[in-house]
């Protein structure tokens, strides 16, 4: 396969974003060959294409950037002369399948595989709350807003409690200073869930 049929297969599999690294990869691999340089190594490319927004190599080293190193290996094969070996990563195993197109085809997988993996994370973040809104009318309808929510809050607070001279109970009640009930049972619990959740 040709480096012009890889980079077409690899925009095929990839991101916008990858895209526009690829073509840059492309051009100052094009511009190495045509000057008769044989150094297509990773640190080779991503130094001469530093100042056009070539990717460090240390990024095309990871494992997110197989589809750079396809390319980068491309030009290095089609010029007789195999890729100087990097670092060895996670997924190493995939670097030691000889067919190109087995190759390109398994780092595709693998490229979706990270898509899906990441999308399952965004999906239900660690430490997030889901909220479900199964009130019927207007979400906004369903929450307090700033005046209701002062309301309730000055009847939890401390000022009002002294004005009255109010005492709570242990189960969530308010009685006046001469035992007079003045909030049934639970009701500061049910302030509080509203103040919460609402």
């Amino acid at each position: 396969m040709t480096p012009q049929e890889t980079l077409e297969k690899l925009k095929k599999t990839t991101n916008q974003r990858c895209h526009r690294s690829l073509e840059l990869i492309y051009d100052v691999c094009i511009e190495q060959q045509k000057s008769g340089e044989n150094n297509f190594t990773v640190a080779n490319i991503a130094r001469i294409g530093e100042a056009r927004g070539v990717p460090k190599a240390q990024s095309i080293r990871n494992s997110t950037g197989g589809a750079y190193k396809t390319l980068i290996d491309s030009f290095s094969k089609s010029n007789g002369k195999k890729i100087s070996k990097v670092s060895p990563i996670k997924n190493d195993w995939i670097e030691r399948i000889k067919d190109p197109n087995t190759k390109l085809l398994v780092r595709s997988q693998e490229a979706d595989l990270k898509k899906a993996e990441k999308l399952v994370r965004e999906f239900v973040p660690i430490k997030s709350t889901i909220e479900v809104n199964d009130f019927p009318g207007e979400r906004s309808s369903c929450t307090l807003s700033d005046l209701e929510r002062r309301a309730l809050e000055h009847i939890l607070s401390p000022e009002l409690e002294k004005k009255l001279n109010l005492t709570k109970g242990k189960q969530g009640q308010m009685t006046i200073n001469n035992g007079e009930l003045l909030f049934k049972v639970a009701t500061i619990d049910a302030i509080q869930k509203a103040l919460d959740f609402l």
